[in-house]
């Protein structure tokens, strides 16, 4: 099964054997929360992993002014909180949001790195996922660098161009969710998306989006119009 697939993720998915996410969620207690609810607070530390096998979680951080960033969009089956692991003391980690219904595992975090430690392929499994964060998060600020509002956009559904596809070759996400991603706002993704459509570079639908000429969007971002 792959783990913590993100549609943002454009790193080669993480798989874990089913019988391994088997035994990890075995060691915990389970319990559903409603759509919504919050998880997990920023300014808390971590003292359990949490395994989502339902449903799907934003992982959220919430600035001082009021502002918000998308971190993550993860479906089940996920693990939250891998940065806590071998810390030597609880480590803290973002907000956590059900997006859905959401059915979920906590594991006390000294079980579980007793049996990760155990089971060098879920190590490894689990190192990947940090791999994948740590990488989403360098891409991220690659949008800070002075860039045009058209440069961010293209290079937000370059970003996108190996997440999974319908059977048209379109990608769903909303401008929302592009607009959290690349840090401007919903209003400019739209009218960025609107003159990409126009120059031919994207096509785009309700809620989905798909390239049209990926050459075309790469040089855009190395020359600006």
């Amino acid at each position: 099964m792959v783990i913590n697939r993100d549609k943002f993720n454009f790193l080669t998915p993480v798989e874990l054997a089913d019988e391994q996410w088997q035994k990890l969620i075995a060691l915990g207690s389970p319990k559903t929360v409603k759509a919504g609810t919050l998880l997990h607070e920023q300014s808390m530390t971590v003292s359990e992993l949490t395994c989502v096998t339902e449903g799907s979680v934003n992982i959220v951080h919430f600035f001082d002014n009021g502002n918000e960033k998308l971190c993550e969009s993860l479906t089940a089956p996920s693990v939250l909180g891998i940065e806590a692991l071998w810390s030597g003391e609880e480590g803290f980690y973002p907000s956590i949001v059900a997006v859905t219904d959401v059915n979920l595992v906590t594991i006390p975090l000294d079980a579980a790195e007793k049996m990760i430690s155990a089971m060098p392929e879920m190590m490894i499994a689990l190192f990947r996922c940090v791999r994948n964060s740590l990488c989403i998060s360098r891409i991220r600020s690659v949008c800070s660098a002075p860039m045009s509002v058209l440069q961010k956009a293209a290079f937000a559904i370059v970003f996108l161009r190996e997440a999974d596809k319908d059977e048209d070759g379109y990608t769903r996400v909303t401008h929302e969710e592009l607009a959290q991603l690349i840090g401007i706002s919903r209003a400019n993704v739209t009218s960025a998306l609107a003159e990409l459509t126009q120059m031919g570079l994207v096509g785009k639908k309700r809620g989905r989006v798909k390239i049209l000429d990926n050459d075309k969007l790469m040089e855009l971002l190395d020359n600006p119009l």
